[in-house]
């Protein structure tokens, strides 16, 4: 159902009738894309960390995720894995 207020003003001795409809009904630009929530973690220490998930280990132990720096000069991420069947824990390379 539309609503209308009609507002009646007198101008140059006629009397005008104006359509004011509600704020919604206004032609408005499509809002913005969402941010998909790889792209921001409201929970970062800052904006140039990002999470590791956690891994559960072939003992049935869990290795807990938790935040690192995005990038650093001269060093490479290198994420958890077995090797030879030893659990190398993520780190940085140089």
């Amino acid at each position: 159902m539309k609503t209308h207020c009609w507002l009646y003003a007198v101008v140059f001795g006629a009397v005008a009738a104006v359509s004011v409809g509600p704020a919604w009904a206004q032609d408005a630009p499509p809002p913005p894309p969402p941010v998909q929530a790889e792209d921001y973690d409201d929970e970062a220490p800052d904006e140039d960390w990002v999470w590791v998930d956690a891994q559960q280990l072939q003992d049935g132990t869990v290795a807990e995720g938790f935040y690192r720096v995005r990038s650093r000069p001269d060093y490479t991420w290198t994420p958890g894995a077995y090797v030879d069947g030893i659990w190398i824990a993520p780190r940085w390379r140089w």
